[in-house]
């Protein structure tokens, strides 16, 4: 245990997130890139779903962002055409 105050130093620690993808469209997609990212950094991993049907059902990736510094972060995961806006 460290005495109080103290902070152990780190260069990065990394964090895995849950990401949910439906599709309630009428057709399924096919080649969607999912990111992780860290307020305006950029992404800490992508990947490629190479379909989501067009069920509403529920896709689950795991995806890992890596923290640089202890405190509170903004972490946000999208969509490519999420990032053309």
């Amino acid at each position: 245990m460290l005495p109080p105050g103290v902070c152990p130093q780190f260069h990065s620690i990394p964090v895995r997130f849950e990401v949910g993808v439906s599709n309630f469209g009428v057709e399924e997609q096919r080649d969607v890139l999912v990111s992780l990212g860290i307020a305006e950094e950029p992404p800490s991993e992508e990947q490629l779903l190479p379909h989501i049907p067009p069920t509403g059902e529920e896709t689950i990736l795991s995806l890992f962002a890596n923290f640089s510094k202890a405190g509170y972060h903004t972490v946000t995961a999208r969509l490519r055409s999420d990032r053309h806006r």
